[in-house]
């Protein structure tokens, strides 16, 4: 038989993915890994869908055009125009996906030629790192500052820009660290940018899912970033709808185009009937975000206070946003039962029964963390740092 592509070859599945799969075959592991949220679609979305689908509205069942449905962009367009406070085109400026994973490799392989350099943080959300293996781009990690809330060096990042360099990609609010760019930083990087012509990818997944008032500042708003600036977003985290597989990106006109390319053999274009509930969820209450939000900023503090307990064996930095926790483990823990996080967190899996992301996933500066989610209900949170204690003594 003729050998399998190198990039098949040279990429593995997520960890992210590996770990939910091991622990979907015992009933008897607690997950804290990947980022589901333990709330149900909200019912006025789902009582939406079940209505169209039951008066057999046109084309529900069908195939929508590749960019996305008009009601939907037209609803996206609207939402984004009034947080941007700038006109946001429904034609030109947005293509709906499946998932902003999807949209996101999307744009990547349009922009990025094999050798161009990108800038991304170290840790980072990793199927981004995947994205750009399959584009066969130079990876360039610029580290995040760990002792300072997990803040980008703005410095180091014009220290890494080389001719070659075409991108820089980054996530905010972050995953795994939860940090939240401010506005100073963010105008920082727009003039890096501008000065050196690069092109930015933002993916704000968690957009409004910030804690204890910290602001969250569109990069959209930052006159610097115009025409050069794409932006990812979804429906998974703001309205519970993981498994709808719905997602946007923003960008310029010619950049949507070239991208749709990529988006068309993929595939074909999102469900239909997950874009009706996108313009559900659009368009009607929104008292169900801000109730998510509420109780997330009770779990994450919750957690922490759990999480405090597993000290000096296991400390962590409190995220500013998103609903992780990267959590560092001391080197006497790692060296009894790693060495890396891998071996630590399938040994966790097996062991504790509890289900964590090994943080090289992330592409962390040292291989010493985990990744928690405080998605999950607080009695499921509980019972997960109770085991570990024991599991760890």
């Amino acid at each position: 038989m003729k050998p399998f592509a190198k990039r098949a070859q040279t990429t593995s599945v997520s960890l992210i993915k590996e770990v939910a799969a091991q622990a979907h075959k015992d009933s008897d592991i607690i997950s804290l890994s990947q980022g589901i949220p333990s709330f149900s679609t909200p019912k006025h979305i789902r009582e939406g869908v079940a209505k169209a689908l039951l008066a057999d509205e046109p084309g529900i069942g069908k195939y929508s055009v590749y960019m996305g449905t008009d009601e939907l962009r037209r609803a996206i367009a609207d939402k984004l125009s009034k947080e941007f406070s700038k006109d946001v085109d429904w034609e030109t400026n947005i293509f709906v996906c499946a998932g902003a994973v999807e949209g996101l490799a999307a744009v990547v392989l349009s922009l990025v030629d094999p050798g161009d350099e990108v800038i991304i943080p170290s840790p980072d959300y990793g199927p981004h790192f995947q994205h750009l293996h399959l584009a066969q781009a130079k990876t360039v990690l610029v580290p995040l500052d760990e002792k300072n809330n997990w803040s980008w060096n703005i410095p180091a990042v014009e220290e890494a820009i080389t001719p070659k360099t075409k991108l820089l990609f980054f996530t905010n609010p972050g995953n795994p660290v939860g940090n939240v760019f401010d506005k100073e930083a963010l105008e920082r990087l727009a003039a890096l940018a501008k000065e050196h012509d690069l092109w930015v990818i933002v993916d704000e997944t968690y957009n409004f899912l910030t804690y204890d008032g910290t602001p969250f500042i569109p990069s959209a708003t930052i006159a610097d970033f115009s025409h050069r600036l794409i932006v990812a977003r979804s429906f998974s985290k703001e309205y519970a709808m993981t498994g709808w597989r719905l997602g946007f990106i923003y960008g310029p006109e010619k950049v949507i185009k070239e991208s749709l390319k990529m988006h068309d053999p993929m595939v074909i274009a999102a469900s239909t009937i997950s874009q009706k509930a996108g313009v559900i969820a659009l368009t009607g209450d929104q008292s169900c975000v801000g109730e998510m939000v509420v109780e997330y900023q009770k779990r994450r503090d919750y957690f922490c206070s759990l999480l405090d307990t597993l000290s000096p064996h296991i400390t962590y930095t409190k995220p500013d946003g998103a609903y992780y926790v990267f959590a560092r483990v001391s080197p006497n823990v790692m060296k009894k039962f790693g060495p890396t996080s891998i071996d630590f967190a399938f040994r966790m899996l097996r062991e504790a029964k509890v289900a964590v992301v090994p943080g090289l996933e992330f592409k962390p500066p040292e291989d010493c963390f985990i990744r928690f989610s405080f998605g999950p209900e607080t009695t499921m949170m509980e019972e997960a740092v109770s085991r570990i204690k024991k599991w760890l003594k």
